[in-house]
This record gives structure tokens, C-alpha cells and sequence, in this order.
């Protein structure tokens, strides 16, 4: 039976999909699960899965080609060859030979008519009688010069003076290209030497390199995922009324208990922490894990985390499902797992749904404190500075202690200010008293 492999729909705001390549050709045998293709979409580069087994007959949308949601990309188990998209250069060029052929201003040729042709060759020659005259004084050189020099100027006769046809002779100056300034227009001795004069090639003088060149401009071509997190920030600073609310927390104990988990799970994170403490607090706060919906509020019951990762011209949030209900290790194994498909490009669409709150942690940076813009259709977000080593008060005593900065972003047409207080509040009672979290 024949079936068509159609372009999935691998985000919430796909419209289309980009070939980057195909792992399956014409001919090869897949069975349903197979990796086929990896497509770029709005947010990453993911993998396409076959829908069911079967023979790959044909291949519909080639490599570096974009095929609409739904559309069919591939057959499995046909017997006809469709015609593949063709590649946008082949495209372009197909276009450009079914325009019409316009005529080109530059090279069109025309015709002269016959009366005009008359015209002009009726005025090409000179008379002999005239020609004699002019040159009687060297009757010897008539002839050649009525074959090197280029006829008079059709407006009047070229005269010369004896001294100026020597001295034009010796410099190699054509005279049909002079206007004379002696009597009657003849040129003379002068004329010649201001006409070679003006010939001379002039010396270029080495340019002096300006102490300071502005620097030129670069055009830096936006990729689709550049351009996806360009229009979906836009539209969330423009559409969602965010307002933020930063808390300090004592980090003491929370660095304690990171070494004292790394001793049972090694690679356990601080934003493994970060993400279950979140979640937890969610449950109690779950107007924070929402959407807006115009004239009602949609409250998940699901928590997902959605973690942000700094790529390679663009930003990702895959999301981590379910962290309220795993341990830190099963949290620590999703997030290892989900690092490794970002840095591979092997993201699922599983990876990049159904996400429902974000955290953004620049921690690693150094930074001390930032404000996350919201990611759309979620109603909240945390930012997650670094934890600094500074002075601080405790017992009336000045002392050296780990602080820590958490910023919530938060949709005020869902959440108010005093909600949101509460919600860091709880959320700094339990990052100051860490070892709580295995017991929640």
C-alpha cells in the first residue's frame, strides 16, 4: 500500500520545515521508528521518524528545500516517480528562462534610412582642388598625409601652419583632434605643444593612509531560529504586560548540599536543583504554571520545565517533563541526556513541548542579576544569577557568605505582585533549607 510521509508538525508554532538531509534514499527498506530526515524548524534541527515500515520509492522535498506542515515530503511503497521539488537555485533559474526576452536599449540596432545614408556620404569627401591648396607648400608628403592624418572636420577645413605640422609630425599629435587659435582658426606651434602637454600622463601620488578607517559593514544573514526568537520576543514584550520581582537568597547551605549530593550523583547540577526546588513550589503556586487565554486562565496540571541553552546563533529551551514527581538523579540523567541532543543537534519533538514554565540561568557567566523575558504562552519565567562570595551580616557580625539572586518575570494580567512575592518567598525558604527537598 502506498503512503505518504508528510512533514510533521515538531513545535507548537511550526508552520514548515527545511530539509537538512535525508538519512534514507530512494530504494532503502525502513521500519516504523527509523530515523529518515532531519528537519530545521523554528526552534532546532530535529528528527523525523518513519510513520510506518515499508520501501522508500520516492523522495519529494530534496535537501535544503522547506515543505509546509502536512505536506507530503516522501512515498513509501510507491510504484511512480513524483516529481521532487526542485532546489531553490534550480528555481530561480527555471523562472528566469520562462520570462519574456526584452529587447536591451544598449545593444538594439536600427537602421538607418536611405535618405539618411545619402546625407552622410555626400558629406564624407573633400574636394581635391581644396585639399591641394591647403598643402601646396609641401606637395611631396599630399599624399601621405591624406592617408595618415583623419579627414577635416566637416564643419570647416584643417589648417595648420608649416611649423606646427612638423611639430606635430615629431610628437605624434593627431591634428584632426586640435582647434586652432592662430588667424582663421589654423593651428599653430602653441596649440601643439599646450595639446601634448595636456596628454602627459599625470603622476599618482601614493594615498596616506587615514590614522583611523571607520570600519566597514558586515551583513550577518538572521537564521530561521534567529528570526523565530526575534519575532516571538517581540511579540512577547509587546503583548505581555511582564513585571519582575528579585529576591536575595543566603546560598550557604545550598552549596553544601550540592557537594554532599555530588558524593551520590555526580553529575547533579545546581540547575538541577533549581529545577526540582521550582517545580515543587509550583505545585502550591500553580497560577505561575499558566496561560493566558483572553477571558479565562489555562492552568496546567503537568509541570515542565523548560531549561534555556545558549547555542550557536540562537537560544533553545528544551523542557524536562515532570520534574515535581523525579528525584535529582532522574532529574540530573534528563538534563545530561538533554544537553547531549542539544550539542549533537538530535533534539526530539518531545524536547520542545509542552513546556509550561522557564528558567534562564547565566549563573555560569557570572552574572549577578537579569530579568527574563517571558517565553510565550507561558505566564512566567526565573532567572537565575550567580552565586557571589560577598560580605554579609550575621549575628550583628560582618562575614564572608554565598548569596544568591533569583528574578521571577511574571504576566500581570494572571499573577499580581504580592502573588509573585510569595511565590520567590516560598521558593528562598527552600534553596536556604535545601535538604527539605528530598522530603517534599
Amino acid at each position: 500500500m502506498t503512503t505518504e510521509i508528510t512533514m510533521p508538525r515538531l513545535s507548537e508554532t511550526m508552520s514548515n520545515g527545511k530539509i537538512v538531509s535525508w538519512n534514507k534514499k530512494v530504494g532503502d527498506r525502513v521500519t516504523k521508528g527509523d530515523t529518515i530526515a532531519e528537519v530545521e524548524t523554528d526552534k532546532a534541527t530535529m528528527e523525523i521518524e518513519a510513520v510506518d515500515s515499508g520501501t522508500i520509492s520516492d523522495i519529494l522535498i530534496g535537501e535544503g528545500n522547506t515543505a509546509n506542515v502536512g505536506e507530503p515530503i516522501a512515498i513509501l511503497n510507491g510504484k511512480g516517480k513524483a516529481t521532487p521539488k526542485k532546489a531553490p537555485i534550480e528555481e530561480f533559474e527555471s523562472k528566469k528562462e520562462e520570462k519574456p526576452a526584452q529587447k536591451s536599449q544598449e545593444v538594439r540596432v536600427e537602421e538607418l534610412p536611405e535618405s539618411k545614408t545619402e546625407e552622410i556620404k555626400e558629406e564624407e569627401p573633400i574636394e581635391k582642388e581644396t585639399i591641394q591648396e591647403e598643402f601646396r607648400y609641401t606637395p611631396e608628403k599630399k599624399l601621405e598625409k591624406k592617408t595618415e592624418e583623419k579627414p577635416a572636420i566637416r564643419e570647416g577645413i584643417l589648417k595648420a601652419t608649416p611649423g606646427a605640422k612638423k611639430l606635430a609630425q615629431a610628437k605624434g599629435v593627431d591634428l584632426s583632434q586640435l582647434q586652432g587659435t592662430g588667424p582663421g582658426g589654423r593651428i599653430t606651434e602653441q596649440d601643439i605643444d599646450n595639446y601634448a602637454e595636456s596628454k602627459k600622463p599625470v603622476e599618482k601620488k601614493e594615498a596616506v593612509p587615514e590614522k583611523e578607517q571607520k570600519p566597514e559593514i558586515r551583513t550577518e544573514p538572521l537564521s530561521r531560529m534567529r528570526q523565530t526568537i526575534a519575532s516571538r520576543m517581540l511579540e512577547s514584550k509587546q503583548n505581555v504586560p511582564h513585571f519582575y520581582v528579585t529576591y536575595e537568597i543566603n546560598a550557604d547551605k545550598l552549596v553544601e548540599y550540592e557537594s554532599k549530593i555530588k558524593e551520590k550523583v555526580p553529575d547533579v547540577t545546581l540547575n538541577d536543583i533549581f529545577i526540582k526546588a521550582t517545580a515543587l513550589i509550583l505545585r502550591d503556586h500553580f497560577m505561575f504554571n499558566s496561560e493566558y487565554k483572553g477571558d479565562h486562565v489555562a492552568i496546567h496540571e503537568r509541570i515542565n520545565i523548560g531549561i534555556a541553552f545558549a547555542v550557536e546563533k540562537g537560544l533553545l529551551v528544551p523542557v524536562v517533563h515532570d520534574p515535581d514527581k523525579k528525584d535529582l538523579k532522574e532529574i540530573s540523567e534528563a538534563t545530561k541526556s538533554i544537553k547531549n541532543r542539544v550539542k549533537n543537534n538530535k533534539l526530539t519533538p518531545e524536547d520542545m513541548t509542552d513546556g509550561t514554565f522557564s528558567i534562564s540561568n547565566m549563573g555560569m557567566f557570572g552574572v549577578k542579576e537579569f530579568s527574563a523575558i517571558i517565553n510565550p504562552p507561558e505566564s512566567s519565567g526565573l532567572a537565575v544569577g550567580a552565586i557571589m562570595k560577598i560580605p554579609v551580616v550575621k549575628d550583628n557580625e560582618i562575614v564572608i557568605g554565598n548569596v544568591l539572586n533569583l528574578t521571577l518575570s511574571a504576566d500581570h494580567r494572571v499573577v499580581d505582585g504580592a502573588e509573585a512575592a510569595i511565590f520567590l518567598k516560598d521558593l528562598k525558604e527552600l534553596l536556604e533549607n535545601p535538604e527539605q527537598i528530598e522530603s517534599i
